[in-house]
This record gives C-alpha cells, structure tokens and sequence, in this order.
C-alpha cells in the first residue's frame, strides 16, 4: 500500500543534495508543528522531515490509524524511499517508539535511532491498567496545549482541547500491544531524557545489538524538543562522526 504523500513533511527549505535527513516523530496529540523551530538550528547539509500521521495536517480527512503494524508499516516505506544514504530518525515521547517500530521494518537500518522522554518498551505486550475515559483525554490534551501554545484561553482553548483530545486518545491507543522487539535493532540508539520529567532515565542497550547511549539535558517533557534543541543536534552530529 503506498504511502500518502503528505506522511512526510518538510520543515523548512531543504539542501539539494543533504548529507543527512532527519526524521523527526513527535509526542502523543502533536504532529509536525512541534519541531518548526528545529529548523532554525539545522546542521550544513541536513534536511528535516517530520512525520504527518492520519487525522491532522495534511492528512485531516483521513481516519486514525487504528494498527500500529500497518501504520509503521507504511512509514518505513516513504524512509525507505528517501534518496539520503544517512537517515536518523528521532522521536519525543509517544514518537519515541513509533519511530523504533518503523527502524525495526527498513530494509536498511538507519544511521541512528534518537529517543527522547521515553523508556525502552518492556517485553512484555502494554495494555492500560484502567480504561482511559473522556475527562482524562480533555485533560491530557489541555495539558499539552497548555505548554506548546500557551497563548490560547476562553472558548479558543476549550474547542482547541475537543478537537486534540482524540488525536491524543488514538496515538495512545496505537501503543497497546506494543512491546520490545524479539530481535535487537541493528542500529545504534541515542535516548534522551529531560532532567524534569515523569520518564527516568534508561538504557535502551538491550533494544540494539549496537552501542546505546543515553543522555540527560535540562528541560521538562512536554517542552523538552524545543528547550534542549540545540543540545540534541549537537549530540546527534557528534554521533554521527563516529558511525
């Protein structure tokens, strides 16, 4: 099934011939937006892709993913379709494991897989303990829109809230089931974490049959990508010196 075409979108103006292309997975509710900034700090020669999933941006019409396997599926295709010979794909939070789930399915494994604000999956399958209900979605996404775009209040923010509370609620929804690969990844992995966050730090050594590396910078969860931007990319391009 081929990709749609707007499953990857450019964050900024791309170089004709990049030497490197990030593709960037954002958190639970968010979609390519929350890495715009990140454009402003691109290494020489780096292009910046971030991933479009169904139900927003250019993809609004269509239907959540409801298949963690299909959705991954699909965008290990359009990676694997890139012209770049090095692709590093990073992911905040819910993208963290998403974009293990689409390294897992390359043809070729990428140069580097980045995580941030998110511990290796366990072995066994997650489920939630408790189903999750309507008020503890408005209040996950009213907490994410509190952070990224803080400006918003009154009637804004409430229509804001009901129309990322499913986006929310079908980006966690994708992760149950989903749990530590049978086999190691053949590519390093680099796990970020945010000094201020609910996710303590943890090695993600037994998710790669490569060199794992983690990393602690200053910052919080939901904010981390754009408070330690120029960290991560600095960390990234030492990284990758040494592949």
């Amino acid at each position: 099934m081929p990709a749609s075409p707007s499953v990857l979108v450019p964050i900024g103006r791309a170089p004709e011939s990049p030497s490197v292309t990030l593709v960037l997975f954002a958190g639970a509710g968010a979609g390519p937006g929350y890495f715009r900034e990140w454009v402003a700090a691109a290494p020489p020669g780096w292009a910046f892709l971030a991933v479009n999933l169904p139900g927003r941006g250019g993809r609004f019409r269509e239907p959540f993913a409801t298949s963690l396997d299909a959705l991954a599926t699909e965008l290990a295709e359009a990676v694997a379709a890139l012209p770049t010979e090095r692709v590093v794909l990073f992911g905040h939070s819910f993208g963290a494991l998403l974009a293990m789930e689409v390294a897992r399915r390359m043809p070729q494994p990428p140069a580097l897989l980045a995580t941030a604000g998110n511990a290796p999956p366990d072995v066994e399958p997650f489920a939630y303990s408790t189903k999750p209900t309507h008020e503890d979605d408005l209040r996950l996404a009213r907490g994410l829109l509190g952070q990224l775009a803080a400006e918003l209040s009154g009637p804004v923010l409430e229509e804001m809230v009901e129309i990322t509370a499913p986006i929310c609620r079908a980006d966690m929804d994708l992760l149950v089931g989903c749990r530590r690969p049978a086999e190691p990844l053949p590519c390093d992995i680099v796990a970020f974490y945010a000094e201020h966050d609910f996710s303590p730090p943890e090695s993600w050594a037994d998710v790669t049959a490569g060199r794992a590396d983690t990393v602690v910078l200053p910052g919080e969860h939901i904010t981390f990508c754009q408070v330690a931007r120029d960290d991560i990319l600095a960390h990234l391009r030492s990284r990758l010196a040494l592949v």
